[in-house]
C-alpha cells in the first residue's frame, strides 16, 4: 500500500502559512489565483497571439497544450486519483476562496500555466521568462490558499511542462500540414 502524504502535506501547508501569511498575501494571492480560473489568462494569451504572425506558432501550441491538460488532468487524472483538497482533510481551515469542488490532484492551476507558459517560453524566451514567472505566482497561491498539496502542484508543474513541449513539437507538425502563415 502506498504511504498517504496528505497528512504530513497538511501539517506542512499550515505550518508555511503561518509562517507567511500577512495581510498582503491574503488580498493579492486569491486574485492571482483567479487568473488560472478556467485557463483565462492563457486562452487570452493565446486568441491575442493570432493577431501576430509570428505567434501563430505559439497561439496554437498554446491551445493544443490547454487541450491535453483538461483531457489529462482534468477528466482522467483528478476523477482517477480522486485525492481531497488540504481543507477537506483539515476543516478547521478558513479558506480566502471559493472551495474548489473537484479532486486535488494534479493542481489544474498549475497545470494549465506551466503547460501555457512552457510553450511561451519555447517561442520567445523573455516573454517566456515573465510567463513562467506568472504561472509560478498562480502555483503558488494554490498552496498558500490550502487548496492543494505540494505535491499536486509539484505534479501540475512537471505535468504541465512536459504537455506544453508536447504542444509545441506538434505545433509544428499541424503548421506545416494545414500550411498557416507564421511570417
Amino acid at each position: 500500500m502506498l504511504y498517504d502524504f496528505s497528512l504530513t502535506e497538511v501539517e506542512l501547508l499550515l505550518n508555511w502559512q503561518s509562517l507567511i501569511e500577512c495581510a498582503f498575501l491574503n488580498k493579492i494571492l486569491p486574485l492571482l489565483t483567479a487568473l488560472g480560473n478556467y485557463s483565462l489568462l492563457w486562452l487570452t494569451v493565446a486568441a491575442t497571439m493570432l493577431f501576430f504572425p509570428a505567434y501563430r506558432r505559439c497561439s496554437l501550441a498554446i491551445f493544443l497544450a490547454i487541450i491535453f491538460c483538461f483531457l489529462l488532468g482534468n477528466l482522467c487524472l483528478k476523477p482517477l486519483i480522486d485525492r481531497p483538497r488540504p481543507f477537506e482533510i483539515n476543516t478547521g481551515v478558513f479558506l480566502l476562496i471559493n472551495a474548489p469542488t473537484d479532486a486535488s490532484f494534479p493542481s489544474g492551476h498549475s497545470l494549465h500555466a506551466f503547460a501555457a507558459a512552457t510553450v511561451v517560453f519555447c517561442a520567445n524566451h523573455k516573454l517566456g521568462a515573465t510567463a513562467l514567472f506568472v504561472a509560478f505566482l498562480i502555483a503558488f497561491s494554490r498552496f498558500y490558499l490550502l487548496v492543494h498539496y505540494p505535491t499536486d502542484i509539484l505534479a501540475g508543474i512537471a505535468l504541465g511542462a512536459f504537455l506544453g513541449l508536447t504542444a509545441w513539437k506538434i505545433s509544428r507538425i499541424l503548421i506545416s500540414k494545414l500550411g498557416i502563415n507564421c511570417e
